[in-house]
């Protein structure tokens, strides 16, 4: 029998760099042991001293190690450690990560560095903007974004600002977007049979179904527009001194002159607590003038905040 000959050492360096670039941009990061050899132009005695070899490589700062694993006739790598290049997120998960380092209140360096390490070069700039609140993406924005990616239908666990308990909806995810202080996935009501939008943060379960999304009319439209289809509707009076920047949450609104010169605005309430903290954050720029009962709410949510 013939012993095996050990592959030159600066053979199995280059190949070993040159099998962690394949596995990096192959699917699922594996590759079949023919596929490698044929790429590599190795032998199968060639490639197993390069596997063995890259299976002893290790990150230096955080010891981990390149896994490389060999199995049914396929090498796989596993874990980040031995991807070549930076890792980057995709393009929905890059809209939230931009959109929060943007609203944080972290140094510039800090922003810029993450934003250096993750987001896809050229695709995104980070906002400059820390004015407003941070937008709640809740707990489930990676199996809906994920859902969307891959055109699979949902069923969601949601409650409304209207409702008392949350109820399953089952959807069709089209995409989400962010609008001022919260964000939303906007789909296709299957029962209803109509387009709808939904806080991510009201999402409080997401179930992914073996059935695929059909394509549906979906229009622009902003939150504002959804929630007043189904929800509450308050009447808000703007003083006639207000500036700008007191109400920039009111941008956007249909607005209706009084006769004395104040404004009327009706505003769509998704939630309660955003419109009780804008008005009392106003100074008086900004007056609930109904429904009643909402008005006894907004009293009774002061008086906690002054306890």
């Amino acid at each position: 029998m013939t012993a095996h000959k050990k592959t030159p050492g600066d053979l199995v360096i280059e190949a070993g760099i040159n099998l962690l670039e394949l596995l990096t941009n192959a699917p699922n990061h594996r590759v079949s042991r023919a596929q490698a050899a044929t790429a590599l132009n190795l032998t199968a005695e060639q490639l197993a001293d390069v596997v063995d070899c890259v299976s002893t490589l290790s990150d230096s700062h955080s010891g981990a190690h390149a896994a490389i694993a060999c199995e049914d006739g396929e090498i796989a790598l596993e874990g980040n450690a031995g991807l070549v290049g930076t890792i980057r997120l995709d393009l929905g998960e890059s809209t939230v990560l931009s959109h929060v380092l943007g609203r944080l209140n972290i140094s510039d360096d800090v922003r810029e560095r993450a934003a250096d390490a993750l987001l896809p070069l050229g695709r995104l700039q980070l906002e400059d903007s820390t004015l407003g609140s941070l937008p709640v993406f809740g707990r489930h924005y990676q199996p809906l974004h994920e859902a969307i990616s891959d055109g699979v239908r949902c069923r969601i666990l949601y409650r409304s600002a209207r409702e008392d308990a949350a109820s399953w909806r089952t959807i069709d995810p089209v995409r989400i977007s962010t609008e001022a202080d919260s964000a939303h996935l906007i789909a296709w009501d299957i029962d209803r049979d109509a387009q709808r939008m939904y806080r991510l943060d009201r999402i409080a379960q997401v179930e992914l179904t073996d059935d695929s999304a059909e394509p549906h009319d979906i229009r622009e439209e902003a939150a504002s527009e959804s929630v007043a289809k189904s929800g509450a509707v308050a009447t808000v009076i703007l003083a006639i001194d207000c500036t700008p920047a007191q109400l920039a949450w009111t941008q956007g609104l249909e607005r209706i002159s009084l006769d004395d010169g104040r404004i009327e605005l009706h505003v769509p309430v998704a939630s309660e607590t955003w419109l009780f903290d804008r008005i009392l954050s106003s100074g008086g720029a900004a007056v609930l003038a109904s429904p009643a009962d909402m008005k006894e709410r907004l009293l009774a949510y002061a008086s906690s905040l002054s306890r």
